[in-house]
């Protein structure tokens, strides 16, 4: 049986390998602070921007919004608005 640990480790294979759903897993982990440090935040906005790049538009609007928040990130306000933008209007889901 796989622990947690070993789960996590697959998942972050395969979010470095490009898989966007992969991408969007572990960010919401991060985001959740499974690790409970600040840090949490900058990895999350990372795995949101990287799935954000393919098109996923869950992963755009968490981007969005830690720009207007400032979750991991200074306030950006501008791409903020971008990402939420886009995310309606081109995302592929």
């Amino acid at each position: 049986m796989k622990t947690l640990g070993d789960k996590f480790a697959e998942l972050l294979q395969q979010a470095e390998l490009g898989d966007c759903d992969a991408q969007l897993k572990l960010a919401e982990c991060y985001a959740n602070r499974m690790n409970g440090s600040s840090e949490d935040e900058v990895q999350a906005m990372r795995w949101f921007s990287a799935a954000s790049e393919q098109g996923c538009a869950k992963s755009q609007l968490c981007l969005a919004k830690g720009y207007a928040e400032g979750k991991g990130v200074e306030v950006r306000l501008q791409s903020a608005v971008y990402w939420y933008v886009f995310s309606c209007t081109y995302s592929t889901g």
